[in-house]
């Protein structure tokens, strides 16, 4: 008994004498700037006076801040002829605009901020085109620091009567190489302009193939690397001798989020199985045991 008390003493006194040391290593370490050179093999006395130099420039700098607001927060925020959601709240950066007009290509932000001291960029008027806006207005408090509140306001798409005459849509799966045709939902429609497909997490982009009637071209943005989730791409048929004319179709293709291993549930089907069956036999055998003992 005396033995194993004498070993864990020793043992904890090792211990303390190290956390000791690292202790006093840590405060040597933390010493950021030597006086001087004395004592300091590598440390010359030049490069003692750059880091006091150093030290006076970082105070200088530091002292630029001190005393100045850090308040980036807007007192108000509203756009004309329109409402937001939520309501606004100063610590709520993320809007959605809606018009009372939807024709209306230019709109008004007005902005206020808490601190007089803080500048505001982005407000005022802005213009807006079809599909959706996304408007950030920065507030920059006295001492630098900016605060981003973001706008977003959804307009309708001009149809005009050129439309196309097919729409298919293709994924690509990143493994094989392979492509393969997707429904669309709802089945095209040339009057139809929205439309939705869900793909696997292993389709990396979609190869779209539209056809378009005569004296028209086709503009396609979206789908060349699909994220995670929501995608959107949009499918314009513009007139070839006046771009303002033109007609927008939408596409939301969802992604999966990973890969549906389907063997990895076909073995766990089979282990909760052959539990269950494990379980059953066992019991069996119990009461077959019991049986005998009687």
């Amino acid at each position: 008994m005396y033995k194993k008390i004498k070993i864990i003493t020793v043992i904890i006194s090792i211990i303390i004498l190290f956390m000791a040391n690292v202790s006093n290593a840590e405060k040597f370490y933390d010493m950021e700037y030597p006086p001087n050179s004395t004592g300091f093999a590598d440390y010359t006395e030049e490069e003692a006076i750059e880091d006091e130099k150093k030290q006076n420039e970082e105070a200088v700098d530091s002292s630029f801040y001190v005393g100045k607001s850090s308040n980036n927060y807007l007192k108000s925020l509203s756009v004309e002829n329109a409402t937001m959601e939520p309501a606004f709240n100063r610590q709520y950066v993320d809007y959605t605009v809606t018009l009372q007009d939807e024709t209306t290509k230019k709109i008004n932000i007005i902005a206020e901020a808490e601190d007089e001291k803080a500048t505001i960029e982005g407000a005022g008027e802005v213009e807006l085109t079809d599909g959706k806006n996304q408007i950030m207005i920065y507030v920059k408090a006295e001492n630098g620091n900016t605060q981003v509140y973001n706008l977003n306001i959804e307009l309708p798409y001009k149809q005009s009567d050129m439309k196309l005459q097919d729409l298919e849509i293709y994924g690509v799966d990143i493994k094989t190489g392979k492509s393969q045709k997707h429904k669309l939902n709802p089945n095209f429609k040339n009057d139809i302009y929205e439309y939705s497909i869900d793909v696997s997490y292993n389709t990396s982009y979609l190869d779209i193939k539209a056809e378009n009637p005569e004296g028209t071209y086709v503009s396609i943005k979206g789908g060349e690397t699909l994220e995670i989730g929501e995608n959107t791409i949009t499918v314009k048929v513009i007139d070839n001798e006046d771009e303002t004319k033109s007609t927008t179709y939408i596409i939301k293709a969802n992604r999966a989020e990973s890969e549906k291993n389907y063997i990895i549930y076909i073995i766990i089907a089979v282990a909760i199985v052959a539990f269950i069956i494990i379980i059953g036999l066992s019991r069996k055998k119990k009461r077959k045991k019991g049986k005998r003992a009687k």
